[in-house]
């Protein structure tokens, strides 16, 4: 058994008057829940990436946009990060523009929701701009191809961390 780093990706997320959760699911759905009654209020899909026609997206991250507080990134296993509105429609998409080698395995949120990052299967860690949804930045070399696990960002300071499966647990000034 591989030992665990004790630390995963968000699968769902209260929103902010605390009356729903968005949840994300390894069958590629995202759905919506009154929080009070436990009832499935929307069931919807990110579209496929376009260089797929179709794709079951295995969904590993669902985080809030603190500014915006009806907007969820959404993370899931291709090379595209979605923003979704509390309708459970798409508003924005990130992509990689890999078609091989650049699926996302995990992202993060800035604490000011201006920034989303991606650590791809390749090692790269993708730094996207939440307003125009446009690649600004990459951290190359990572990790090791096929060893990122995940991500984070510091709550108070300019701070991602990655950790893989190599070993290594990353810092990086942004």
């Amino acid at each position: 058994m591989e030992p665990s780093l004790g630390i995963s990706p968000p699968l769902a997320e209260l929103s902010p008057d605390g009356n729903k959760v968005l949840s994300g699911s390894s069958d590629g759905t995202m759905k919506i829940w009154d929080a009070k009654t436990a009832d499935c209020l929307i069931t919807s899909r990110p579209p496929p990436p376009p260089h797929c026609v179709s794709v079951d997206l295995t969904i590993h991250t669902v985080i809030g946009l603190p500014r915006n507080p009806d907007v969820f990134v959404v993370g899931g296993k291709c090379n595209t990060v979605f923003c979704v509105n509390i309708q459970g429609q798409t508003t924005k998409t990130m992509s990689t523009g890999k078609r091989e080698g650049g699926d996302i395995v995990a992202c993060t949120v800035s604490p000011r929701g201006e920034w989303v990052y991606a650590l791809g299967e390749d090692g790269v860690c993708y730094c996207f701009s939440v307003a125009t949804g446009k690649l600004e930045h990459l951290l190359p070399g990572v990790h090791a191809k096929d060893a990122g696990l995940g991500c984070a960002h510091h709550p108070h300071r300019g701070l991602v961390a990655t950790w893989g499966a190599d070993g290594n647990l990353n810092l990086w000034g942004v």
